[in-house]
């Protein structure tokens, strides 16, 4: 199957390249963007179509920028797809290739990939999903350099953990922050969290850690079934324990989206916190001070990152 793109530019500050490919930065609207149609087929990579872009446009960067890659694929590092706001120009927007959703032949989620082993179907299988931020026929080509790095990971360990020690709380403590029928429910959402202890393994060999899961579950609404396959778990049961202890409920159109219940909202702010707080381990001494509070206030601790983060070379390429 060939695949019809049209690539449009953008390049801002770092590294600066000469006009007229220079010309393209933020503020450009996408009409008036350097565009670029190719055809490609499902197994050409994302990376591949970025790098036929590029030599089709032979950019150059000019002589007083302040980065000077030895390769000009080194800069294509975020990803972005065509939304009807861009016709005023991008702003708001930084999601990494490695933050895709995407779906593969069978019909199953996967993360984390480098552009490099991306194809292309994959991204179109997603925007199909709903999974996909814009049109994935108009992609960017973003030349901007990358700058970031200390990327946080959570594994399903740690989350089982998390969801034990608030049960373990929950029941010899209580709540403050919860009526007798909210904990009552809460307990209920975290005793379903056999689906992670049984499947987490199979979802972190695709990339799938427990917020990307959570990402992926925020984007759209859900039926159990269309989870189920998108999860590669094995009953529409195993997608609805998933769905509840990420605080999702059924909607009156059958799908299943975010619950404004008292226990959904300390669940999420539960997971939230651990996301953005621990990085690859967390233990039952950390997590207890912190979960203690936020059954007593019904709020997290303040945010106190767990490492500076520093600039670090990327590898999708």
């Amino acid at each position: 199957m060939t695949i019809d793109l049209t690539v449009a530019v953008l390049a801002d500050w770092l590294p600066r390249f000469e006009a007229p490919f220079g010309e393209n930065g933020f503020t450009t609207p996408y009409r008036d963007r350097m565009k670029l149609e190719l055809r490609i087929s499902e197994s050409d990579t994302l990376q591949s179509v970025y790098e036929r872009a590029i030599d089709q446009w032979h950019p150059v960067i000019a002589a007083d920028s302040q980065v000077h890659p030895e390769r000009l694929i080194e800069t294509a590092y975020w990803c972005w797809f065509y939304e009807p706001q861009d016709e005023n120009g991008l702003e708001g927007r930084y999601e990494r290739a490695r933050d895709l959703i995407l779906i593969d032949e069978q019909g199953h989620a996967v993360w984390n990939l480098p552009m490099s082993e991306i194809p292309y179907g994959h991204i179109l299988r997603a925007g199909d999903r709903g999974l996909l931020r814009g049109d994935p026929r108009r992609p960017y080509l973003p030349m901007l350099w990358p700058q970031g790095g200390g990327e946080l990971q959570f594994g399903w360990e740690a989350m089982v953990l998390t969801w034990h020690v608030l049960e373990g709380l929950l029941v010899a403590r209580g709540a403050i922050a919860l009526g007798a029928e909210g904990r009552r429910r809460l307990l209920g959402r975290l005793r379903r969290r056999k689906v992670a202890e049984d499947h987490g393994a199979q979802l972190e060999a695709r990339g799938g850690d427990p917020h990307n899961v959570a990402r992926t579950i925020d984007r759209t609404p859900w039926e159990p079934e269309e989870l189920r396959m998108v999860m590669g778990v094995p009953t529409a049961q195993d997608a609805e324990d998933l769905l509840a202890l990420f605080g999702y409920e059924p909607s009156a159109a059958g799908t299943f989206e975010i619950s404004d219940t008292e226990e959904a909202k300390i669940l999420r702010l539960a997971e939230e916190d651990v996301f953005r707080t621990f990085r690859s381990g967390v233990t039952d001494e950390q997590l207890r001070p912190r979960l203690e509070r936020l059954l007593e206030t019904g709020e997290t601790p303040g945010y106190e990152p767990p490492d500076a983060l520093v600039d670090e070379p990327h590898e999708d390429v």
